[in-house]
């Protein structure tokens, strides 16, 4: 009788075929989506170092073309250009002794500005950090610790 109970609740053999079908096919479909997510961010990521490999490149022309007009720059402010310029201009060159030198009496010559000696004399603090980052270990240390209990030839023994 016993017997007859235990069978009267049990399955039948096809559903608890689907049912771990159904179980592996959640299984699956969870796996599918993590590498789902997992290409998804993988691409994101191929994107984002393509864009900087973009910029980086971008970076490069950019200096390679300042270097450029500096050195456009350099040559026409070279000496050789100048005088060339200024001799299509008109302009003739002058020695001291052809200068006409002129004393103006009341003109007082420009003052040449002098940097403060340190940084309180502009209202700056001394020490930008703060005295607990400039203490050393060994300060640090010393200074929680007391020795005095001890005595030198104890700790030598």
């Amino acid at each position: 009788m016993a017997q007859k109970m235990v069978n009267a609740y049990k399955q039948a053999p096809w559903r608890s075929h689907i049912q771990r079908l159904g179980i592996y096919l959640i299984i699956l479909v969870g796996l599918g989506l993590v590498a789902g997510f997992y290409l998804y961010v993988t691409e994101k990521a191929a994107a984002a170092g393509v864009a900087i490999q973009d910029l980086e490149w971008e970076k490069g022309r950019i200096e390679r073309e300042i270097a450029t007009m500096n050195s456009n720059i350099g040559y026409l402010t070279s000496n050789k250009i100048m005088t060339r310029r200024a001799d299509e201009l008109g302009f003739r060159s002058s020695s001291p002794s052809v200068s006409l030198y002129i004393h103006v009496d009341g003109y007082q010559k420009r003052s040449i500005n002098e940097l403060p000696g340190s940084a309180t004399a502009i209202g700056l603090p001394n020490s930008i950090l703060q005295p607990m980052y400039t203490q050393s270990i060994w300060d640090m240390v010393t200074s929680n610790f007391s020795f005095s209990r001890f005595s030198w030839k104890e700790l030598l023994k």
